[in-house]
Parts: structure tokens; C-alpha cells; sequence
């Protein structure tokens, strides 16, 4: 799932425009491009497939501008020590010189400086983010099963598997139990 998202943010970047401000203003010749060459990287057969790969498409789009804004634009303390080029243009060939100043131009605009202010006071109010990463919940429940049955195994070598196989698995039917996981930050990840 996460080449296929990969792949989806490589094409986006090769073919769209980073100055269109949603994905309703890309024009449909460029969708239909960016659906041939999904078609044609990973073997997809059925049409019927294409609104939710333009869909996933649109996704990229957004985190690609969103991305660029933090990292390059507003530039804030932590993203300045992991991005030390001033210049995206040099490593995106996708961008060019003036389309990467008309991006800026819309990020500085006072209209959108606004939006931004919004989303952040309303992403403040969210009590419970997740933690999933772009797998989401099917990438992450195989990971969450892998890592509960090396867990027991490793510190007990002479556990049964399968009785440690059936309780995961009565977890795992359990709803709450994967939101609850999902929204839980990882021990392994956390700085505490």
C-alpha cells in the first residue's frame, strides 16, 4: 500500500501543476494522464477503478502543497533544519521558476493565510489524532498482528502460537480495538 501511495505522490508531482489551488481546477486531459500512467505502472485492468485512484490523486496533491508550504514557504524552525535548500526548484524538476513563485504568491495571499489560521485553530479542538500513518487502518493491522506475536514469542520461545494467533484475533475483530490503536502513539516512536 505505501509504493502504491509512493508512486501515487511521484506521478502527481511529474504531472500537476502545484499552483492549482484544488483539485477540481486541474484540467481533465491532466487526469486522464495521471490515470494512463497509474493504468499502465501497476496493471489496473477495470475503469471502474479511476474516480477512486483520481480520488487517492487528489489526496497527493493537497499533501504535496501542504508540505511545500511548511517545509519551503513558512519555513518553521523544525522544518528548517531538515530542508536546507532555500530553492525547490533545483531538486522538484517538476516545478518551475515562476510557477514556484506564483505558489508563494497564493500562500502569502491574506485570503489564504486566513483558511490556514482556521485549520489550525480547528485541528487544535481534535482530542484524539491517529497515529497510522498513510497505511491506515489494513496496513496497519497486519503490522499490529506481527508485532503482537513476536512480542510474546521473543520473550517466551515456548509460548503456544496458536492460542497467542486466537486471542489476537479475538482483538482484532474488536473495532474499538483498532481505533484504539490507531489513536495511541507508539512507545517505540515517542520521546517520553
Amino acid at each position: 500500500m505505501t509504493d502504491f501511495a509512493s508512486d501515487m505522490g511521484r506521478i502527481v508531482r511529474n504531472n500537476i501543476k502545484i499552483t492549482y489551488a484544488n483539485w477540481s481546477l486541474v484540467p481533465e486531459g491532466t487526469k486522464d494522464t495521471v490515470w494512463r500512467e497509474v493504468k499502465k505502472k501497476w496493471n489496473i485492468k477495470d475503469d471502474e477503478m479511476r474516480g477512486k485512484v483520481l480520488s487517492i490523486a487528489a489526496e497527493r496533491l493537497r499533501g504535496w502543497r501542504t508540505y511545500m508550504t511548511s517545509y519551503y514557504v513558512f519555513k518553521t524552525k523544525q522544518h528548517r533544519r531538515k530542508v536546507p535548500i532555500d530553492d525547490p526548484t533545483t531538486i522538484y524538476h517538476g516545478i518551475t521558476k515562476e510557477d514556484w513563485a506564483m505558489f508563494v504568491r497564493q500562500r502569502m495571499d491574506e485570503k489564504f493565510q486566513e483558511k490556514s489560521r482556521k485549520a489550525r485553530e480547528s485541528q487544535k479542538n481534535n482530542l484524539h489524532p491517529h497515529y497510522m500513518g498513510r497505511t491506515g487502518y489494513v496496513g496497519k493491522m497486519s503490522q499490529w498482528h506481527k508485532e503482537e506475536v513476536e512480542e510474546p514469542l521473543s520473550s517466551n520461545p515456548d509460548a503456544d502460537l496458536e492460542s497467542i494467533q486466537e486471542s489476537i484475533e479475538k482483538r482484532h475483530a474488536d473495532r474499538g480495538y483498532a481505533w484504539i490503536k490507531a489513536h495511541t502513539p507508539s512507545l517505540k516512536k515517542s520521546s517520553y
